[in-house]
């Protein structure tokens, strides 16, 4: 019987294989509005801090195939509609609805479902996925697929427990898995 070894390069080359396949773990939060870097900023302030991004204020984003994307919150609808007499929020619930619009300004096309990737968090710091409901304060995104320099404006639904005040809005490219994170201090 024939017993072989082996070669030590063998087990490097699987090594470098396998991390290649392994995700970043250096992710970023981003809520500084795109623009607005702490050598642009104005600030009354004394400490010289960036105003947090808000309500109209665009944070670029990158994607895993490196992909830019200028992320905008343009509206916030506190107590959105259900779309027809059939669609309405859980009991003791409200729809809560955002309008983002995604700007690819990078050199790929991006693809995906933005609905995957937004969170809305409250005060307390719970978190809430999206909700699928059509609701009447716009279209919903769906999967998109931005060419560079094109956008797209959609609606992000989620459903919040009545009396609850969300507070922030954050949108990671890649269905959530995304290294970068925009995120949005909510009116």
């Amino acid at each position: 019987m024939i017993v072989r070894s082996v070669a030590p390069a063998a087990v490097v080359l699987l090594g470098v294989v396998v991390l290649a396949g392994c995700k970043s773990t250096t992710n970023t939060v981003s809520t500084t509005p795109a623009g607005s870097g702490a050598a642009a900023a104005v600030s009354a302030k004394p400490s010289g801090a960036v105003k947090p991004a808000g309500l109209g204020d665009a944070i670029t984003v990158t994607g895993f195939n490196h992909e830019k994307l200028a992320v905008t919150l343009v509206k916030v609808f506190p107590d959105a509609k259900g779309a027809d007499e059939f669609t309405s929020p859980d009991a003791g619930k409200v729809f809560y609805a955002v309008q983002l619009r995604i700007a690819n300004a990078g050199g790929v096309a991006y693809s995906d479902s933005p609905d995957n990737g937004t969170v809305l968090k409250d005060a307390a710091g719970q978190q809430f996925q999206t909700d699928l409901a059509s609701v009447t304060a716009g279209q919903s995104f769906g999967s998109v697929n931005i060419a560079p320099g094109d956008s797209v404006l959609g609606v992000v639904v989620f459903q919040v427990p009545n009396g609850d005040k969300p507070v922030r809005l954050q949108f990671t490219p890649d269905s959530g898995m995304a290294d970068s994170t925009a995120q949005w201090n909510l009116p």
